[in-house]
């Protein structure tokens, strides 16, 4: 691949220092957002070793029409700015989470005198807690609606003030009290029902739940359930013994539990046609309280993305920048560069030390074994996901339609390949799709006849797959026509050998 001399008379003045730089195309769209140590080796290393670079930058490289850069005064600044623009920019070519527009925190507004709970798609600096990001909501929900039934919380938006031993309701958007305190699923601050003090502890076991502190909850509740014995007040001492056991079924799901008791988040992913797919496994005092899974992608979807150290350290910026709970450790699949340096901007960002880790045996590895295994079953429910949905296979059929320029939406589609192995034992492969959906059971297998072993030869195979596959349909009389493809669509086809032709 050639390198325009713009570009060529640009690498040559580059400074050799830390710094983001950005690829632009003809259009001044942003194409790439980069970090590097040194700019002016790792930018030319883009045009120096095409041919060694997956099919996703090759066709990256050959759009660079002009380069940008911004030279900063250490390796954690490139990551901070390169972190924003990507967020600002959503370049083309980089890798990029997903559906992260769709995620929801928890929010508890301590910093009221009754702290509500609630469900928001944003952190704002307000003084409230907040928990996240979830990328299920309806998990969340169903959540806080068990909770609920533990713990009596309000929901309402009702402005609730403490004043002089006296419960004052400003804002009173809502009647109240509302039915959750008639069906006892509300303490009723409203009403005056409970002082600061007693609602606070409730909000406090909740929070103490998320943080993973669940065995703090059940070891007060079983103090409280039998100081309440011990007082004879045993309505109060079997609706405490309720909650103990409500809490306990919560927890007996939690069935992963780490060494020492440690804080840390185990992170393993896979790949699956040019997606990623994340696991994430939140354990606080060693036991697993959630998991979050992540799909992340290039506008370039469908082409392998073959930078293993791209990969984890997307992840890593993307999600530490948003998350709200940080642990002591992050258990990484393999090595990324500059590892030090990311830990230096995620242990800013907690405002404690966070350290990455790579286990290579004993009991956190075969946790992140586990997350691996989650994220490939992820990767396999995603895929029968958008399969079984009608309206994403439509689109697909459609846009698939427009780019080939056909006539109508194909409704049977039929893929060929051919293999061998060391040039012998040469055969070819059929798999098909019917309305978008793979059909199994229709996929076919050809020994090839007319090529000489041990002398592959691709096209000549294809020739001859192809030749018995047409001539099977003519002879079973299927409703099948022949043309030839469209000038349009056969610049877009590979080149073929003169003896393919």
């Amino acid at each position: 691949m050639k390198t325009s001399k713009k570009i060529a008379n640009f690498l040559e003045n580059i400074p050799k220092k830390p710094g983001v730089y950005q690829f632009k195309d003809n259009s001044g769209k942003i194409l790439y957002v980069g970090k590097a140590i040194d700019l002016r080796k790792r930018v030319k290393n883009y045009f120096q070793q095409t041919k060694k670079q997956s099919v996703r930058i090759q066709k990256m490289v050959s759009q660079i029409n002009d380069i940008d850069y911004t030279i900063v005064s250490s390796d954690l600044e490139a990551i901070i700015l390169e972190t924003n623009l990507i967020k600002e920019l959503r370049p083309k070519y980089n890798i990029m989470m997903k559906d992260d527009k769709n995620f929801v925190y928890i929010k508890i507004t301590k910093n009221e005198d009754f702290p509500q709970i609630s469900i928001v798609r944003k952190v704002l600096n307000d003084g409230a807690l907040y928990f996240g990001p979830k990328t299920a909501a309806g998990k969340v929900r169903k959540t806080l609606d068990v909770l609920k039934k533990i713990f009596p919380y309000r929901h309402c938006n009702l402005f609730l003030k403490y004043n002089k031993g006296k419960v004052v309701v400003k804002k009173k958007t809502t009647k109240y009290p509302c039915l959750d305190y008639h069906i006892k699923r509300c303490i009723g601050p409203c009403v005056g029902n409970c002082s600061k003090k007693e609602y606070n502890a409730i909000i406090e076991q909740i929070v103490r739940f998320f943080q993973g502190k669940a065995d703090e909850i059940l070891e007060m509740l079983a103090k409280e359930m039998q100081q309440a014995a011990i007082q004879k007040k045993f309505e109060k001492a079997a609706k405490l013994r309720d909650k103990l056991h409500a809490v306990q079924e919560i927890i007996e799901k939690q069935i992963i539990s780490a060494p020492h008791r440690e804080d840390m988040d185990a992170i393993n992913y896979c790949e699956n046609s040019g997606r990623i797919f994340f696991t994430l496994f939140m354990i606080r005092d060693g036991k697993l309280i959630n998991q979050e899974n992540f799909i992340f992608k290039s506008e370039e979807e469908g082409e392998k993305i073959d930078d293993i150290n791209e990969i984890p350290e997307s992840f890593l910026k993307q999600y530490y920048e948003k998350t709200t709970d940080f642990p002591k450790e992050i258990l990484i699949p393999h090595e990324i560069v500059n590892k030090k340096v990311m830990e230096q901007w995620i242990s800013s960002l907690k405002g404690k030390k966070v350290s990455l880790l790579i286990p290579q045996k004993g009991e956190k590895h075969k946790i992140l074994d586990l997350t691996l295994r989650n994220a490939k079953t992820f990767a396999n429910h995603s895929r029968i996901k958008w399969q079984n949905n009608e309206e994403k296979r439509k689109k697909a059929l459609k846009d698939l339609k427009n780019k080939l320029n056909l006539s109508k939406i194909p409704r049977r589609i039929e893929c060929y390949d051919i293999s061998h192995i060391s040039g012998t034992k040469q055969v070819a492969s059929m798999i098909v799709f019917e309305n978008g959906m793979p059909v199994n059971s229709k996929y076919r297998r050809f020994k090839i006849r007319t090529v000489q072993e041990g002398k592959p030869d691709d096209f000549a195979a294809m020739l001859e797959v192809l030749k018995r596959r047409f001539l099977y349909l003519v002879k079973s009389k299927s409703n099948v026509s022949l043309r030839k493809g469209s000038k349009k669509i056969m610049m877009k086809l590979p080149h073929r050998s003169e003896k393919a032709k």
